[in-house]
């Protein structure tokens, strides 16, 4: 999170913003090609140096809403183009309009463009309206992009920065107090401190650089270490589902928070005023847990698939097995009828059929003549039975740990619900480049 006072345009969008144009021949011709009600305007200046600065500043205005600060010779280009055009006949201005004078041409210049000055009731409104955006423009930055779109909607002449950014910090302190009232109201003492013990160095490993990590493999400790994670992570994310719902955040608020917790360290999070630090923490384990959750389910169905492949090749391994079998069986009876059919006796001896098939491999074998069909099912179970300990290992650990209605959170269909269209990919310069298109 950046610093209350911290600066809110670069040096390039200051200039982007607040700086002269640079304007070719092509398009000083465009943009200097006036409408009636300018051209009327620039005719009723009786002194030439007013009718060029009108005339400059007009333009200027008109590609950057706010008023541009320009000394004489910033601006000769500007200046030889007005005059050839509009006054070829008259003798060039050596100096500019007083301050008083450039007052008065900047009230025409808002009157023709119908924007007004950010005071009185229209900065009550912008305020109010900014404030209101707070929520889903946790960035001093993004809430910038939004006061930018608001002047635009309001028809507002961009102020200087010093009050752009004094507008932006007092709007996004006011939210940050609020934010951390009610997370004080809705938590309790022991609640808080079980959140910021994740950040607790009595332990050998902070928990919150465990939980930062992601699982490294599916190998049955990495995947106790990881429901260990997810066992602390539950219990602060079952705090989360009520504080938050109550917070009123919208999804992309509570995911920057909790993207804090994935930018500082241990060390800078300990620097940290409990209270916020506490909220970001928060909203990690909201945004963390399903994730985790989900790496689990992941590692789930990895090992029950591993585990039916295994039992498909137990099976066909078996299956060939019956085969041979069978047909050894085949060969045995077989054998054993022709030396039935041809033995001299009426009768022939169970020793002598038992060097055939011997006698303890009779009733497998009479069964297996009977039902000569493949139960693929019973071996399967019957490999299921001999992993009975894997299983409760790894496989039943993960069943009874896991969250498999996770998706169906209300708290997190609320967040989703109360979304805003982001404005956060448009750059500070085109914030308000709708105006050029209105204009």
């Amino acid at each position: 999170m950046p610093h209350s006072q911290s600066t809110l345009l670069t040096p390039t969008e200051q200039r982007d913003l607040y700086g002269i144009p640079v304007l070719n021949e092509a398009e000083q011709q465009e943009y200097f090609t006036f409408d009636t009600i300018e051209m009327n305007t620039l005719n009723h200046f009786i002194d030439v140096k007013d009718a060029v600065y009108f005339a400059i500043i007009l333009v200027f205005f008109k590609l950057k809403r706010t008023f541009i600060s320009f000394q004489y010779q910033d601006v000769t280009a500007e200046r030889q183009h007005v005059m050839k055009r509009y006054f070829p006949d008259l003798a060039f201005p050596k100096s500019m309009p007083t301050e008083s004078t450039k007052k008065r041409i900047h009230l025409k210049v808002m009157e023709i463009c119908q924007e007004k000055r950010l005071t009185g009731s229209v900065l009550s409104a912008v305020k109010h309206e900014l404030r209101e955006l707070t929520v889903y423009a946790p960035r001093q930055r993004q809430l910038l992009r939004e006061l930018l779109h608001i002047l635009n909607k309001h028809n507002v002449v961009i102020p200087k920065h010093t009050t752009l950014q004094s507008l932006v910090s007092q709007a996004w302190n006011q939210e940050q107090k609020h934010v951390l009232s009610l997370y004080l109201r809705h938590t309790t003492k022991d609640q808080r401190k079980t959140i910021l013990a994740l950040l607790d160095e009595a332990e050998e490993e902070a928990a919150i650089l465990t939980m930062k990590a992601d699982l490294r493999s599916f190998n049955t400790h990495d995947l106790w270490k990881e429901i260990e994670k997810y066992a602390r992570l539950k219990s602060i994310f079952n705090m989360a589902k009520i504080v938050l719902e109550k917070l009123n955040f919208p999804l992309t608020t509570c995911q920057y928070y909790a993207s804090l917790v994935h930018y500082y360290d241990r060390s800078h999070m300990q620097r940290i005023k409990p209270q916020k630090m506490g909220l970001y923490l928060l909203c990690y384990a909201f945004i963390r847990y399903p994730v985790v959750n989900d790496i689990l389910i992941d590692a789930f169905k990895k090992r029950i698939l591993g585990i039916q492949n295994k039992a498909t090749e137990y099976i066909n391994g078996q299956r060939l097995k019956h085969l041979e079998k069978i047909k050894e069986i085949h060969k045995q009876i077989s054998a054993m009828m022709l030396m039935i059919d041809q033995s001299p006796s009426s009768t022939v001896s169970k020793r002598d059929m038992y060097q055939y098939i011997p006698e303890e491999e009779w009733q497998d074998a009479a069964f297996s003549l009977v039902d000569e069909k493949f139960d693929k099912q019973r071996l399967f179970w019957k490999y299921i039975d001999s992993l009975e300990d894997s299983i409760k290992l790894s496989i039943r650990v993960l069943f009874l740990a896991l969250d498999f209605t996770i998706r169906q959170n209300d708290s997190l269909k609320t967040m989703e619900k109360n979304q805003k269209a982001p404005i956060e990919k448009t750059g500070l310069s085109e914030a308000n480049s709708a105006y050029k298109t209105n204009s």
